[in-house]
């Protein structure tokens, strides 16, 4: 074979490679233009957990703190009429008095939300 003939191949095989290479890129042309644009899937933002009473509480007030022997008792004005809680006991649902002290007092519920009131007392 001589050098004429190998490089006559080498050109047929050259354009074989090139008209195949313009094939690919039209077929990813042609494919990239049929893909469907599809909008972002929404995922729905979920709103915080309501807890039961928790609104009602909110609107109370709390007015202190009297011992009377070894048991603590708060008060606290629910914006009708006043009401006296004993230390670790129920107030309202499942809402719990776990701390009163002189200034303020906390209400928590088992699904670990508090509620922090401070005394609208002053002396």
């Amino acid at each position: 074979m001589t050098l004429k003939e190998d490089f006559e191949l080498s050109q047929g095989e050259w354009e074989v490679e090139r008209d195949d290479l313009y094939q690919a890129i039209e077929d990813m042309e042609v494919s990239i233009h049929s893909i469907e644009i599809k909008a972002p899937i929404q995922v729905p933002q979920s709103k915080p957990v309501v807890i039961p009473y928790e609104a009602d509480l909110r609107r109370w007030r709390y007015l202190g703190i009297t011992r009377m022997g070894a048991v603590e008792h708060a008060f606290f004005h629910t914006g009708k009429s006043t009401r006296m809680v004993v230390k670790q006991d129920l107030t309202l649902g499942e809402w719990r008095l776990t701390q009163a002290e002189k200034e303020l007092a906390i209400l928590t519920h088992p699904k670990g939300k508090s509620i922090t009131f401070k005394s609208t007392q002053s002396e």
